[in-house]
This record gives structure tokens, sequence and C-alpha cells, in this order.
């Protein structure tokens, strides 16, 4: 192969592409096969992780206790995007009990509690309320490392539970501005 034909191969397939399109042949008969994307990997990219559980998961009161976990190795320094929700009710009267669910990472480790990610929950018998989602969300950057992220829950009252929380946790190596972020650790940390 000629050093020009080298030097400007992605641009003669993009033309063949255009010119097969343009004649009315399948763009899918011309196949690239790119292993890197801007000098990422394929398993740079993306990452995703989830974790739920059906039955009762905590019964008040309690501080703050795991609901659900899932763990996810960060391939490079990026951003963990999480969504998670339980569904917290009463099974007596009671005189306002209160709930609260919030994110947490690497717990066991070097904890980072993502204070904004707290959520929190009144519950009033006099308007009938008996369940309500608590649902909270977060972006986080981290190292390249294994991390685990937890919802944890807290209730205030004895006739108060947890129940089906859902947790879903994808990485994403690039912020707002296509740039790695720095990584953010340690107790109580504010979001970023």
């Amino acid at each position: 192969m000629s050093g020009f034909v080298k030097r400007h191969l992605s641009t003669i397939a993009v033309a063949m592409v255009t010119a097969m399109v343009t004649a009315g042949i399948p763009a899918t008969a011309a196949i690239i096969n790119a292993t890197k994307l801007n000098g990422y990997r394929a398993n740079q990219l993306i990452r995703v992780a989830e974790a739920s559980d059906t039955g009762v998961v905590l019964d008040g009161p309690s501080g703050y206790a795991p609901l659900a976990e899932a763990p996810i190795r960060a391939p490079r320094d990026g951003y963990l995007v999480m969504t998670a929700s339980a569904d917290a009710s009463y099974q007596s009267p009671v005189t306002a009990p209160n709930a609260h669910c919030r994110l947490s990472i690497d717990l066991s480790v070097s904890p980072v509690l993502i204070w904004a990610s707290d959520r929190y929950l009144t519950f009033s018998d006099s308007a009938g309320t008996r369940h309500k989602t608590c649902a909270t969300n977060a972006a986080w950057p981290v190292s390249k490392g294994l991390h685990v992220v937890t919802l944890e829950g807290s209730l205030s009252h004895v006739n108060l539970d947890f129940r089906s929380p859902t947790l879903q946790v994808l990485f994403v190596p690039f912020g707002a501005n296509g740039k790695v972020p720095a990584p953010i650790s340690g107790p109580g940390a504010p979001v970023a």
C-alpha cells in the first residue's frame, strides 16, 4: 500500500461509503472495524451495574443502613451516574413518621457520603398517605478501579419499612465539557 493511501485511508473510506449511499448501495457493505475512539477502547467508555430486592429490606427505626449495593469497576477516571429508589410505607397510624434515603460510594473502604442525594419523606395519617417512593440520583467523579455504590435508608418509626429498592449505576468517562474529571473522595464531600 502506497504512503499516500495509508495517510488518507480514513478519508478514502468515508468517500467510498458516501458514494455507495449516493448510488443506492447499502452502507453496510462497507464495514469499518475501529478498535479505538479518540484513543479510548470500547471497554473504557461505558459500564453499567444494577441491584434490586423485592423483599422487605429495612424495618424502622434505624440510622442509615444499606438497602441495595452495586459494585462497578471504573476502567479509568470518570463519573458514576447513579439513580435509585425504594418504597417506604407504614403499617399502622403513627404521628408524622419520616424516612430518608441517600447514595454513598465505597462505604466499607473510604466512604463518600453524597449529602445532596439525601431525600426526606414525611408521612401524614390525616392525608391517608401510607406509601411513598424515596427516589434519588447523583453524578460523582471517581478514580479508576472498583467502587461499590450503596443506596442507604433511614426510618424514624418502628412501623415504617423500606421495600423493593432499585439502584442503577452508569460509568461515563467524560463530563459536560468532554474532559475527564478529577476524582472527589472523603466523608461528607460536597457534590461536584
